[in-house]
């Protein structure tokens, strides 16, 4: 089963910006990484364009990447896997990357890292197993959590890795 871990937080947040950075790291680090962006609004299935989060994300490094939404799955895909977990869409169509890193899906039960935006307060979403939370310049343990350092994207990559049970560097 492939390892999958969340990034969610408040739009504007920072998660795809970290996202990004993570995804390069570990693409330099030798690891295949599949993202999956969740697209939580309810209006029609987006096309990527060059600017958006998924088209980011694999302009980081990911090699492949899922835009899920209620309209479909960007990704060859239909309706009829539009409903499916961050989890279950990794296995289907992500399943021979080392890892999945996922942006969205707040309430999914996945691990994750709640990103937080600079002078906010953490959501704290429910669902799944809340790991860290990510801020600009990192900062004291909140809420019972690590705070890691947003601007670090080796730093998170590196608990992201120990936390997966991966290596640091593909091997």
């Amino acid at each position: 089963m492939v390892p999958v871990l969340g990034f969610c937080g408040a739009s504007q947040s920072g998660k795809t910006t970290l996202l990004c950075g993570v995804i390069a790291e570990l693409k330099r680090r030798g690891y295949r990484v599949g993202a999956i962006k969740h697209h939580g609004k309810a209006d029609p299935l987006p096309t990527p364009e060059p600017h958006k989060d998924s088209a980011l994300l694999a302009s980081a490094g990911a090699e492949r990447v899922a835009l899920a939404h209620a309209g479909g799955v960007f990704l060859a895909a239909g309706p009829d896997v539009a409903f499916l977990g961050p989890r279950a869409l990794a296995e289907r169509f992500l399943g021979d990357m080392d890892l999945v890193l996922v942006e969205g899906y707040k309430s999914a039960d996945i691990d994750k890292i709640e990103v937080v935006a600079p002078g906010r307060e953490p959501v704290l979403p429910k669902g799944g197993r809340l790991l860290a939370l990510a801020r600009q310049g990192g900062g004291k343990d909140e809420a019972g959590l690590n705070v890691l350092n947003a601007d670090d994207p080796g730093g998170v990559a590196d608990f992201v890795l120990k936390h997966l049970g991966l290596s640091p560097a593909a091997g």
